[in-house]
């Protein structure tokens, strides 16, 4: 998969995208999650509840959001690269997190869950055509590509992360 020029995607989402490495995208799926697996691992059970400032996710939250803004922009995909054009909906990150009761859960079944996720995701963008990945949506009231959506998928990972280790870990 090549990368998406800007008329495949909202400017919100060019922050993510400028942070994917050139290089198999698939490929690149693969090699990012195995190393934010390497950080994840040495990360204290007692520090997944940590949020760096008042108002700020915890570990896990910020874990959470991970996964479940991946179905969504997979989900999101999926639907584009069949080519369906109704529109999708945004959704509330915020809203997402604040009902997303992790607490009680260990960072260890949050990466597993994950892991498992990118598989999934990995499958999926494997067997999209040249042609599918290039089908443009609408997604929260703005046209993305399926493309795009792989490459948000990993910029956004590649961001957190870097957030992670920079106020969390």
């Amino acid at each position: 998969m090549q990368i998406p020029n800007t008329a495949e995607y909202s400017p919100y989402y060019s922050t993510y995208i400028k942070n994917v490495p050139d290089g198999n995208l698939i490929q690149t799926l693969q090699a990012v999650h195995q190393k934010t697996q390497l950080i994840l691992r040495d990360v204290a059970e007692e520090k997944g509840n940590y949020a760096y400032a008042e108002g700020k996710w915890t570990i896990k939250q910020v874990l959470q959001h991970l996964i479940d803004t991946e179905r969504i922009m997979a989900y999101r995909a999926l639907r584009i690269g069949r080519g369906d054009t109704t529109p999708v909906m945004g959704f509330d990150e915020n809203l997402f997190a604040n009902n997303a009761k992790v607490s009680h859960l260990r960072i260890e079944e949050l990466v597993g869950e994950w892991y498992m996720l990118r598989l999934t995701t990995i499958q999926l963008f494997s067997r999209f055509t040249e042609e599918e990945s290039q089908r443009v949506g609408t997604a929260n009231g703005e046209a993305v590509s399926v493309r795009a959506l792989a490459y948000i998928i990993v910029g956004h990972e590649i961001h957190h992360i870097a957030v992670l280790q920079e106020r969390y870990l």
